[in-house]
Formats: C-alpha cells, structure tokens, sequence
C-alpha cells in the first residue's frame, strides 16, 4: 500500500467518521501503520473541554477534516467545504462569498444563523453574517472539526446548533512547506503557499496564504475574483506550555450571483429560458459594470468589478499552560477589524420578470405620456443606454422578448470586534472540570442602498432607457435616467455597540470504564445600544424643478429621491441575558461500539445586522434539540449515525414590499426530525465507499391561530430538503486514487406558502489524485458533469408567495460544469 494510500485512507476515515481499523494490509509493518492512524483514538479539541477526549468517548456528533481530506475535496468556498457535514443544507450558488448553511432543518438563506465559525477556537464575527468573507479557504487551514448540537451552545457565542472550528497551522520543530498551484476551465490562476519552521532555539513560525484571479464560472465580462490573503503565527515554546502570536491581512473582491430567470417545463423541471444559459448566465456584465447615478449627494458610482470587496486584519494570541496537580490554564483573544463593500446587482420579484410590450403599457410610461402630450410626446419608446439604439422589434427581443427591473446595490460596512476566551480546566483520570468565561464586544456602521434600473433579459444583459417621442420620432421625455427607474429606491443607515459576557462550566466525568456523562452551563449578558437613521420618501431633488415647477431636464427619473436619510436618528439600548445548559452521555458497549445521548436549551442572541425598523433591537431565538447516537467500527467497515429532534423557537421571517419598502413580519417555530449519517466502507484494499446523509421532516408550526398567518403551519420549512445523500465511490491504485462523488438532493419548497417547488436534482463530480514523486500530487477535479440544472433558492424577493410569473420565475441555480487542475509541493 502506497504512502498515498495510506494518506487518503486517513482523511477518508477522520472526515467520514474518524473510526477505522479498516482492511488489514497484506505487509505487516503497513498494517501496525494502519492501526495507528485510522482508529477513533483521534484526539479532538472542539466541542470539548478535555484534553484526551476522542471521538469514541465523545458524546456530540462531529466530523472532522484533515488538510488532506479538505484538499481533495477542492472546495469552490467555505460554504462548498460544508457539503462533508451530515445535517447541513449548504446553498453555496453564491459564488466565493455570503452563501448560507443551514442546520438541522432550520431554513436555507439565513446566512450561518445558529452556527458559530471560527477559527482556532474563537468566533469570526459575534453574529456570523458575514463570516465567509472572513474566514478563508488556503493551505494555512490544517483541519476543520465541526460539532452539531451538543456544547456548541455553551463554549461559544451564537452557535447553538452548530460549532465549527478551522485550526490553523503552525511553526514546526523542522522547517517544511507547502506549494500550490490551481487553475480552472474558466480562468482562475491561483497561488497557495505555507512555510513553517524554527526561527531560534525557542520561537517557530507559520507563514502563508493565496492569491488568485478569476474570470467567474458565471462570466460578467471582466475579472470578477481577484484578492488573497495572508496568515502569520509565531509559536514560542515554554516549561509548562506555549504561547502563540497570530496575524491575518484579507484583500480579495468577489462577485455575489443572485437568482436568474427560470421557467419549468412540461414535467415540472426547471429548465433555461432563450438567451439565458441556466448553468453559465450571469445578468451581470460589461453594460452594467460600471454605473453612474445622479442622486442628492452628488454623483454616485457603482463599480461592479470590485464586486463583494473586503479588507480585514486580525491580530490575537493564545496562550496555554500546564500546572502541576492536574490543572491548565488557557487564554485566547484577537482584535478584528473588517470593512467591506458590497457591490452587487439585485433582481427584483417574479412579477418584474415582463415582455417589452406589456412594460410599455405599465402605468409610469401611460403617465408620462399624459403628462408631456402637450409637448408632442405620442408614443415611448425601449432604448439602449450604451450605444443609444431603439428597439424595434419587442416581441423577438434576445428571443424571449422579456426586460426587467433589477436594483444596484451598494453595502458599505465598518465592523470591529475584540474577542478574549479565559478557561482554567482540572482533570484528574476521571474527571475534567473547566470553568470559563467570553468576552466580545463589536461596533458595526452599516449604510445600504440600491437604485432601481431596467435591463433585457439575457446573459450579460445591457441597460435600458424608456423614452417619450413625439410625431416625428424626436426625444420629448425620459422616463429613466441612464437605464435607472429610481434614486435610492431603498436606503438604510445605522450603526451599533454591542458588549456580551458569558460564563461558563462544563464538567466531564468518567463513571466507570464504560460510562461517562458530561453536563454544562452558559449564561450570557449582551448589552446593545443602536441607532437608525430615519427615513422619509419622494424628496424633491435638488435641481430637478424650475422656478415654475417645470422639470429642469425632462428626466422623470431624477426628480425625487425615493428614499431618503433625514439626519435625524432613532436611539435604543437593550440587555439581554439567557442561559444555555446541555447534559450528555457516552457509553462504550465495546471496544468498538458507542453509543450517545444529548439534550440540549440554547438561544441565538440578535445580531447588529438584523436591527428592524426606528433601532428596534429583537429578542434572542431558542433553540432545543434531543439526540441519540451511534458509532461503531470493524476492520472493513466504519459507521455513524444520528437520531434528532431540533425545536428553533420564535424564527422570524419577513417580506419586503418592493414598491413601498416596507416589511412585514411573521414570528414561526420549526419542528425537524431526522437521522444523519456517515458510513466508510473498505473490503478490500483497491476499493472503498463513503456515504453522507441526511433523512428528516422539517415543519412550521407555532404560529399563533389568531394570526392571518396561521394557514403556514404544518408546511415544510422553506428550502429544507428532506433527503440529502453523497455517495463517493473510490479506487485506489499504485500512483493515487479516481473518486466520483454522487450527490443527490430532495425537493424543496423557496417560500413559507410552499407555492413554489424547487425539484429534487442530482449531481455526479468525479476527480483523480496522482502521487507523480514522493512530494509532488497532482489532483484534477470535475464538478457538476452532467450540468444539472439544481435550484438552490428560489427569490427572496418575492415574499411569502413566490409563484412564477406566466411560467417564469426568478430561482438562483447551482453552477455549472467545470474543471479544476492543481499541483501540490512539499518540502
């Protein structure tokens, strides 16, 4: 058995189910090789207090992935790395950035709501919104370990449902290094690179990151992915223990895809509309790249080829020490500052999805031409913004005859946040007991805003103008401005402090050579104080009018700003305190056979994102769940698996009127039950299969039967699949291995009402990884080969209801085909 071999035997084993002892080899020295790496003896460091706790005496659901596994599996993004995690729905057809991870039947599109993201051991952001922007794929990343449930929701601020931690590597006692090069069907060329070694007699260091640039799976036009990061750890080693400094620098842009247009076809499946590819269409693209608008405060600039741009730096330490009589002492804190500025173009509902002719007949183009018929204006006319071009034939415009309105939006955000994790721990051969506490304080300043513009409808579509002509063909009235509907047509302004103090214990005791059972204990003091900058609608712009009242320039589009910031601001503080508790156990039938118990009362405290309307600051959201767990190895085959009952309490959704802007609410419970699994299947050397699974029903209900919403209750949670299942299949060989990875997805409902079904799909990757020389591999990964067509969300901004439009609806699907080589050197 080659050193490969072995190594993805390892990675197979630690992220399926970190059990092993699989297919004894025929050379003995290989074999005892075997049986040291791939057993549960595994040390894990999250989600527990212990030192020595392994993943067969543990008594949460985790999975782990090591540097090896995470490489092979060539993750498109964070989000795409958490297709390996049984209980996730992960929505990752938003490109790099700001995709959503839903656990345990909770609902697709809330981000990571109740799931915290760290990394070495400490949270990203206090509420997660924007963590994927933060926390990166690279060669730094040693491993992931990502625990569902169980003490997530005590040793750890927001993430009640689920912890997930990325370990970062180190310096090491011998110098070693890591070089990567990936490139893609469709124009990325990127760069990872990791040195570790000593710099003196007591200090190692750990230094890396990437660059890349990339034209986009979906291509605008232009570079859309181009940035990297840095990372840098120096280690000193200690008598009793060790102190780490750490430091990381982010400058990377990436573009946010958004739902295209989709219609179904005969048999229900979704399918692309003409001039539109489903599986590479983009409406964003060179006409729409660079946009100007005139507005109140001057000239406003939307350049879309910065796209999502963030620039973060972060500086922390940790520090870890040892004492005698069993006790140690451990210290993390980093301070984060982060801005970003997100740039992306939005579309609007299903119901803005219209042909040329029927948008000519709306009721702002009848008006204008009443209001400027005494000037001659008979007729209105569609235009190209660029070239200036009248469109003649509505019907076979692009071929589908179809314009619509999107919205250009640009969110501008400042956040800071100082992080500190203070615990004392006492373990004895029976007992661990750890006493803790977490202290975070953020300031966020957000200011959002879109402006409304009309486009055709086609793959890389180009701006259009509505214009009033007269008799003789001659420019009497504009409708739009440059192609925009609106100024502002939604605008929001706050900023917000936020100051959280947790205490925590959690004790592990050891009953007996078979039992033990496991208890903590989080209470929780978050202060805010926000404010909200009030708003007012349909301001004159200035300039706009004549002393008359005549329209200065006949531009009907920038007469008013549609939204606008007053000055003055609505002020609120709060203080909010809850108190997360879980107790668990595990028992050892055998040496090779557990099985687990948990119950658990957790909350998600409100984020400073998600302020509503005059500052109102919302309340925390509970969470309960109940599972019971199983996990047993031999040597052919390994296996995991999970019964749950989740309970998220008082979830609010809401729904924005695209006309007036305003919100409404609706505050529901979900209810999911489920088994999730993991299985590793290896009789015979050349041959092994991995599955990953989830089965569960996931239901509304809670909703008050007083309220006009109450019909919601008992319908499936929006964007929940029922089934989830990834069948990955292996051969292994003398020089590597070839792997299809099979991943097949239930139906899905992309509203509250269920009115409108996203089908079932299945995916088949497939990739092969050569060891061409002792420290060189190359690894060539096919995604989506078939090219399915596998809707991931439907339109956000269609509500509650989200039904098509004449058969046409907005619903944003996976990516399409591609391929991605890489080679990797060690040294």
């Amino acid at each position: 058995m080659t050193y490969l071999n072995r190594n993805f035997l390892t990675s197979c084993s630690i992220v399926a189910l970190s059990l092993s002892n699989i297919a004894s080899a025929a050379d003995e020295t290989v074999k005892d090789s075997n049986d040291n790496l791939l057993t549960m003896d595994e040390i894990i460091v999250t989600g527990t207090t212990s030192k020595i706790r392994t993943k067969l005496e543990s008594s949460v659901a985790i999975t782990t992935a090591s540097f090896d596994k995470i490489q092979r599996e060539a993750p498109q993004s964070t989000a795409d790395l958490m297709e390996l995690v049984p209980g996730f729905y992960v929505e990752d057809s938003g490109g790099e950035v700001s995709n959503n991870v839903a656990p345990r039947g909770l609902g697709g599109g809330s981000a990571w709501r109740f799931i915290s993201l760290s990394e070495d051991g400490l949270p990203g952001m206090y509420d997660g919104y924007f963590n994927d922007l933060l926390i990166r794929q690279d060669v730094t990343i040693e491993r992931m370990e990502a625990v569902r449930g169980g003490t997530s929701g005590i040793l750890t601020v927001n993430g009640p449902a689920s912890l997930v931690n990325f370990i970062s590597r180190k310096g090491t006692d011998t110098p070693e290094g890591i070089a990567k090069l990936t490139f893609t069907d469709y124009g990325t060329i990127r760069a990872d690179a990791f040195y570790g070694g000593p710099i003196s007699e007591n200090w190692k260091i750990g230094i890396g990151g990437y660059y890349r640039t990339s034209d986009g799976i979906r291509p605008t036009g232009y570079t859309t992915d181009h940035g990297g990061q840095i990372r840098v750890n120096l280690t000193r080693d200690l008598e009793n223990g060790s102190i780490t400094f750490s430091m990381k620098q982010i400058d990377d842009h990436n573009t946010f895809l958004l739902p295209i247009p989709i219609r179904n076809n005969a048999q229900g499946k979704p399918e692309g509309i003409t001039g539109f590819d489903p599986n590479y269409g983009n409406h964003i693209g060179p006409d729409t790249a660079l946009m100007h608008i005139n507005s109140h405060k001057g000239l406003i600039v939307h350049d879309m080829r910065n796209g999502a741009g963030t620039k973060a730096f972060n500086a922390g330490f940790a520090l870890d020490l040892d004492f005698e009589d069993g006790w140690s002492l451990s210290n993390k804190a980093r301070f984060t500052n982060m801005s970003n500025d997100f740039l992306a173009v939005f579309n609007g509902g299903n119901g803005q999805l219209m042909s040329a002719r029927d948008r000519l007949a709306e009721s702002d183009v009848q008006k204008m031409l009443t209001d400027y018929a005494s000037a001659g204006a008979v007729a209105a006319q569609l235009r190209y913004v660029g070239t200036g071009e009248n469109i003649t034939n509505l019907d076979g415009l692009n071929g589908n005859g179809l314009v619509t309105r999107h919205s250009s939006s640009q969110a501008i955000s400042e956040r800071k946040q100082f992080a500190n994790d203070f615990r004392m721990t006492h373990e004895t051969e029976r007992n661990s007991l750890t006493i803790g506490s977490m202290f975070v304080t953020t300031t966020m300043a957000l200011s959002d805003s879109s402006h409304r513009f009309l486009s055709e409808v086609k793959d890389q579509p180009s701006r259009l103008d509505i214009v009033a002509v007269d008799a003789a063909g001659n420019d009497v009235a504009y409708l739009t401005d440059r192609g925009f509907l609106d100024v502002f047509g939604y605008y929001w302004n706050s900023t917000g402090d936020l100051r959280s103090i947790s205490l925590y214990v959690n004790d592990e005791f050891q009953v007996n050579d078979r039992l033990r059972i496991d208890a903590g204990l989080r209470y929780e003091n978050a202060r805010y104080s926000t404010s909200v900058e009030k708003r007012t609608s349909n301001q004159p712009m200035p300039g706009a009018f004549l002393e008359n009242g005549d329209d200065a320039d006949n531009i009907i589009a920038n007469n008013y700003v549609s939204r606008y910031g007053t000055g003055d601001f609505f002020h609120a503080r709060k203080t909010i305190e809850d108190v997360s508790w879980t107790m668990g156990l595990n028992y050892k039938i055998t040496d090779n056979f557990a099985v687990y118990g948990r119950y658990a009362d957790s909350f998600q405290m409100p984020g400073l994102d998600y302020l509503g309307n005059n500052s109102y600051i919302g309340d925390q959201e509970g969470l309960a769940f109940a599972e019971f767990g199983a996990r047993y190895q031999s040597e052919t085959m390994s296996v995991s698996a999970t019964l749950y009952r989740t309970i998220f309490k008082d979830l609010q959704f809401s729904e924005t009127n695209q006309v007036t802007g305003i919100e409404r609410d609706v505050i529901v419970q979900t209810r999911a039950y489920g088994v999730e699994f993991e299985a590793l299947w290896q009789p015979i050397d050349e041959f092994s299969l991995e599955l990953i699974g989830v089965v569960q029903n996931a239901s509304i209900e809670g909703i008050s039967e007083d309220s006009v919403e109450a019909y919601l209750n008992g319908n499936q949670v929006t964007r929940t699949p029922e089934i989830q299942l990834r069948a990955i299949p292996t051969y292994h060989f003398g020089l590597g291995e070839v792997f299809l990875n099979v991943h097949y997805l239930g139906k899905r409902f992309s509203d509250l009402e269920n009115a409108l079904k996203l089908p079932a799909y299945t995916t088949i990757d497939a990739g092969i990884r050569l060891d061409v020389m002792d420290n060189m591999t190359l690894q060539v990964n096919a995604t989506n080969l078939t090219n399915a067509i596998g809707l991931t969300e439907g339109n956000p901004r269609s509500g509650f209801n989200q039904s098509a439009n004449d058969g046409i609806y907005y619903a944003r699907p996976i990516l399409g085909r591609s391929f991605t080589g890489a080679v990797t050197y060690r040294f």
